[in-house]
């Protein structure tokens, strides 16, 4: 194994402290969701996570309630699936990355 994708950002973090655990230190993990808890990881210097896609609950959240008064005005969705761009995070990047505790 050379590397890790994990579903989400606690299970990378999870799996990197299992790795640390057992003195391994030649993987690369990456994940999905851009927490709070993954910019501390990112921002260490040390960690094997090496990035994250950003989902935005802001975003996701502000999409939800614009389609739902949609849909209670009687407007259907042009398309069944929205897909919203997620953004790779990385140590290089954490600096321009606007996470979950951003103010809005």
């Amino acid at each position: 194994i050379d590397a890790v994708f994990a579903i989400n950002d606690p299970t990378a973090i999870g799996a990197q402290l299992a790795a640390k655990q057992l003195n391994r230190s030649e993987f690369i993990f990456t994940a999905v969701d851009g927490a709070p808890d993954i910019e501390k990881e990112l921002s260490s210097g040390t960690s094997m996570i090496k990035a994250s896609a950003s989902q935005d609950p802001y975003v996701m959240a502000g999409q939800s309630l614009t389609m739902a008064a949609e849909l209670l005005a009687g407007k259907k969705p042009a398309e069944p699936t929205v897909l919203l761009d997620p953004k790779l995070i990385t140590a290089e990047n954490l600096k321009d990355y606007k996470g979950w505790t951003a103010a809005r």
